[in-house]
């Protein structure tokens, strides 16, 4: 279980799982094989299944405790979830919960669940099934949703509804349907959410910043105590391979142009203020300071 003492925050990496999941030009069209061959040795064999050539995922979220909340940032796919459309995803039945509980905490006590957007893999144990029910899984949580990224959700979920299906990505009349269904309607239902936008701040030290690119209304959130500094980037960048080409935006990005000038502007930020970069998709080593190398950057882990 990969640990962090961040000033006087401490960090935990919860994982659901890691595995080869996606084949490389599935998560990012524009990339190209020269390049990862030009990385190979870094790459293989944590990053990318040398067997296989599939890219590894992580789906993970990060543990955080401040002395003053017990926050839980991403919440993953969740179990008993219908995601037909990814079979990665699809019904699971992990040991997410008792991971979470080795590392010190019951679901009671998370005081904030803190989304950085809405994709399926970031909401998913924001619930849970009981009785047949979908109920909030943290009970004494309030979760934080971006309001920008609840809107657009909604949106979209009242036009799957409605006439306009077609208009909707299959991804999106799929996976989000259901997610959206499952994982985000039921903490409404609750009382249990609280819609925020960027510059938002939890505490001192712990803050949101806008992040549009990946999803509407995408997030990062800014960690900082006692002269430490981290950056949790959600999806802002799903690979390595970004690192390398900041300009290559993943399949699943809802503005692909505008993801690129995000992820660069979040790299260059976290490059010169010596923040550590928390992304949500690397398999360990997940998280390291990150340097400027030749167009693109590099992870520096310990």
């Amino acid at each position: 279980m990969e640990k962090l003492k961040l000033g006087n925050f401490d960090l935990c990496k919860i994982v659901e799982s890691v595995s080869p999941a996606f084949e490389l030009n599935f998560l990012l069209p524009d990339a190209d094989t020269d390049t990862v061959e030009a990385n190979r040795s870094w790459l293989y064999p944590n990053y990318i299944d040398p067997k296989t050539d599939i890219l590894m995922i992580s789906f993970h979220s990060y543990l955080l405790r401040t002395g003053k909340y017990t926050i839980l940032i991403d919440s993953c796919v969740g179990n008993h979830k219908d995601r037909p459309a990814f079979p990665e995803m699809h019904n699971l039945n992990t040991d997410y919960l008792q991971k979470l509980k080795t590392a010190g905490v019951s679901p009671d006590e998370i005081d904030f669940v803190m989304c950085t957007h809405m994709h399926p893999d970031h909401v998913g144990w924001n619930t849970q099934l009981e009785d047949g029910l979908w109920v909030p899984t943290f009970p004494n949580a309030r979760y934080l949703f971006g309001k920008t990224e609840y809107d657009s959700w909604l949106h979209y979920h009242k036009e799957i509804a409605g006439t306009e299906a077609d208009s909707i990505p299959e991804v999106a009349s799929s996976s989000l349907r259901l997610s959206f269904e499952d994982s985000v309607l039921p903490v409404i239902a609750a009382g249990q959410a609280e819609m925020i936008e960027g510059g938002f701040e939890l505490e001192d030290g712990v803050s949101v910043e806008d992040a549009a690119g990946h999803s509407p209304g995408n997030f990062i959130f800014k960690l900082e105590s006692a002269g430490s500094r981290a950056t949790v980037s959600g999806d802002v960048l799903h690979h390595p391979l970004q690192l390398v080409r900041p300009d290559w935006s993943s399949g699943f990005c809802s503005d692909p142009q505008l993801s690129a000038v995000t992820r660069r502007r979040v790299l260059e930020e976290t490059a010169s203020s010596g923040a550590i970069l928390m992304p949500a998709h690397f398999p360990t080593p997940s998280w390291g300071q990150i340097e400027a190398s030749d167009d693109g950057f590099r992870l520096i882990t310990q």
